[in-house]
């Protein structure tokens, strides 16, 4: 056996132990394998640097000496299992083994599945505007909040030169203290508080989408990047491996070239590197490439310093030497790369046998260990596409380093690397293995009706600007002004949101239970989930908020002492307050008016969403609509007469269910009994609605037993069900 240093660090929450090996040779190595980190003997040694002796087998630590206590892979009991439905799994049956629960996944929102079917207007039947030709009128509105309501106010022009102002001087806390303070309800000039017209157009339109079966046209379409390595959807990780990695001699490289990016006018550019190499994490901090790097690491876990000091400088100027490339086997596979043998800061004159290049910094991981070094240049130059620039730039889940923001740090652009397809380049990014962009874009993945230009009811009734194509709407949404407000005593935090998550494309991208089973010896692998770039992937279809209980969507305030700047401030009206708004209307059909009291006018318990803190309960809001229609030749006969009367909307519903009928082919009697609008009712029902338990944002540590403290529920990928399956209603 050999001789080493164990550094000991305990996580008591999730009763395991950090545990990173100095090996005989002085390279280090994180250990993972749940027979140390969970081992009672470990979590009862003091924290800190232990001598212990070891055994490997093919980089694998197989056996671990401390003392006189020995401790193997085999000697840890499985771990086992809880039945409790918080959990992605239960027991297994016959087989003793974990029965994974594939479609568990609980999330504030849900998706009403994409239509394949477009009802369609002809653009020459619609009547032009100084045209009769169809009803006129409005609807009134009253509006009730039955949880909290809030929509935050907009900044006045002196409130924005204030924060202009604070922003220039630097001081962020006097900055954030001012923002918070500005928390206020939408209420324009000090006037009555407002729902604007805008939101609740938008919000009806949306609705008016799916009811009357338009396309989705609405949509942020970009390109989504990824990374997968250890992913437990087996498509996914196969698609990064098979377009970032190769294999030669039963050793695995990247296809990646390394290079410099720079910015030459209005065009971006890559000039080839002559290589690019691989440099030990253990060798950079020996030789203090880092600044002040033996005080950085506490037992491989990064300080704040050692972090900090990497997303300021992703790249550091250096001379190194390294071996030729070839095989070295790792804890499961052999890589093939050429490694840096001595690496020191940048000096002048260059000595001799060194060459001079960039080390390339990216942020720390457990298993993480080595680094990229760029060599010179060559005088090969590519540009980049302009496309591919844009499609970098929206990248907005980005965590790591905006190479576009760091062109300006290097004399003469930044080392990257990129890959090159057909003598173009076909993507770029930080390290050797940067995050690919999907082939496909987020619009693409909607069903061809969705992408034509025939004109929909939605876009007849609401207006469409699309290139060329304007056409004005027909429908004009004024504010709801508030005329009963029921107001908070004071500001709160709420709870922090999660912002939306594309790269979760198990919920954002339609997916069948029967085509996905689990795979592997611990079930924690998935087979059959549809990404972005599957062959027949379509998205998941047009994403509500669930309704939910609204009694915990304050935040702790010891959470928010610990992370101030993190939090927002909101002071909502509370439930109850009500408001009253006008929505105005010319020139439409019967069945295009019915379409819309449709979605006003909902069945008994159920609401609509609208304003900030939808995932936490707040936004739910009952709308009813009493129609008046105008005879404008009444209003211009008779100077006397207003030739406004209420209607009733039954005889406006039924032409909309018989244009439905003759449309879609079918026969109902009510819109509610079409399959797809089953789901909006699901979604929209206020009055049955699931317990928030069922539509919770899930968590990569959660539980309520010992046992489950700690799971991460994203791991396993589970999918959403529909919406009637989780709310179970009629």
């Amino acid at each position: 056996m050999q001789k080493g240093s164990l550094n000991i660090k305990k996580n008591e929450k999730k009763k395991r132990v950090i545990l990173v090996l100095t090996r005989e040779d002085h390279k280090i190595m994180s250990i993972s394998e749940g027979a140390y980190t969970k081992s009672s003997i470990l979590m009862g040694l003091p924290e800190g640097d232990h001598e212990v002796s070891y055994q490997l087998e093919n980089g694998r630590l197989t056996e671990l000496k401390i003392g006189e206590e020995t401790i193997k892979p085999s000697a840890s009991p499985a771990p086992s299992y809880d039945r409790s439905p918080n959990r992605g799994f239960d027991r297994g049956g016959n087989t003793g083994g974990p029965k994974p629960v594939l479609d568990s996944a609980s999330a504030p929102y849900n998706f009403i599945p994409l239509n394949d079917q477009l009802i369609t207007v002809k653009a020459e039947d619609l009547p032009d505007f100084d045209q009769q030709k169809g009803y006129d009128g409005y609807l009134d509105l009253e509006i009730d909040a039955k949880t909290p309501l809030y929509i935050r106010q907009t900044y006045s022009a002196e409130q924005m030169q204030k924060l202009e102002e604070l922003a220039r001087k630097g001081n962020k806390d006097e900055e954030l203290d001012y923002k918070l303070s500005l928390s206020g309800f939408y209420r324009p000039a000090h006037a009555a508080y407002r729902i604007p017209g805008s939101s609740l157009r938008g919000m009806l339109r949306t609705l008016y989408e799916v009811a009357t079966y338009s396309k989705m046209t609405y949509i942020d379409d970009h390109k989504l990047y990824y990374r997968s390595f250890g992913d437990s959807s087996l498509e996914y990780r196969k698609l990064y491996s098979d377009r970032m990695m190769g294999s030669t001699e039963g050793a695995y490289y990247p296809k990646v070239s390394a290079g410099y990016l720079s910015k030459r006018g209005n065009c971006y550019c890559i000039q080839e590197a002559v290589s690019y190499h691989r440099a030990e994490e253990n060798l950079v901090l020996i030789n203090e490439i880092i600044p002040k790097s033996k005080a950085m690491l506490d037992g491989r876990i990064p300080s704040e310093q050692y972090q900090k000091y990497i997303e300021d400088h992703p790249f550091v100027e250096v001379l190194f030497k390294a071996d030729h490339e070839k095989a070295h086997q790792h804890s499961r596979n052999k890589l093939r790369y050429s490694r840096v043998s001595d690496i020191q800061s940048m000096q002048s004159p260059v000595p001799a046998g060194y060459r001079s290049g960039f080390l390339v910094l990216s942020g720390w991981s457990p298993r993480k260990h080595m680094h990229w070094v760029v060599s010179e240049r060559t005088a090969n130059v590519y540009e980049v596409p302009e496309v591919l620039i844009q499609e970098y730039k929206n990248d907005a889940t980005r965590k790591g380093t905006d190479l576009l923001k760091f062109l300006n740090q290097t004399k003469d652009g930044c080392p990257c690397f990129y890959i090159m397809h057909e003598g173009k380049v076909k993507a770029f990014g930080h390290t050797g293995m940067f995050r690919m962009v999907y082939n496909n874009s987020i619009g693409d993945l909607r069903p061809e009706v969705h992408k034509a230009n025939d004109l929909d009811l939605a876009e007849s009734v609401f207006g469409l600007i699309k290139g060329k194509q304007i056409r004005p709407g027909r429908v004009f949404v004024e504010d709801a002004v508030c005329n009963k407000a029921v107001e908070m005593p004071e500001a709160q935090h709420p709870k922090i949101l999660s912002g939306p998550k594309p790269s979760s494309f198990q919920h954002y991208i339609a997916q069948d239970i029967k085509d996905i089973k689990a795979v592997g010896r611990t079930n924690r692998n998935r087979e059959g989930i549809k990404n972005y770039d599957s062959r027949d992937a379509r998205l998941a279809g047009n994403k509500f908020y669930w309704h939910r209980d609204h009694d915990a969507w304050i935040a702790n305030p010891a959470d928010v002492n610990k992370a101030k700047k993190q939090y927002t401030k909101i002071h909502p009206l509370d439930t109850g307050s009500t408001f009253k708004g006008r929505i105005r209307f010319m020139n439409l059909s019967a069945a295009e008016l019915g379409a819309l009291l449709f979605v006003i006018n909902l069945p008994q318990g159920c609401c609509h969403k609208i304003g900030m803190g939808k995932p936490l309960g707040l936004g739910t809001v009952q709308l009813k609509a009493k129609l008046n229609l105008i005879d404008r030749n009444k209003r211009y006969s008779d100077l006397a007469a207003l030739g406004i009367t209420e209607a009733d909307e039954s005889s406006f519903i039924s032409a909309f269910t018989d244009l439905l009928n003759h449309e879609l082919k079918t026969q109902i009697d009510n819109p509610w009994q079409l399959d797809r609008l089953k789901e909006l009712k699901a979604m929209l029902d206020y009055e049955h609605k699931p317990p928030n338990e069922r539509t919770r944002y899930m968590e990569i540590e959660y539980g309520k037993t010992e046992r489950q403290k700690g799971d991460n529920e994203y791991e396993r990928r589970p999918i959403i069900k529909r919406p009637s399956q989780i709310n179970k209603i009629g």
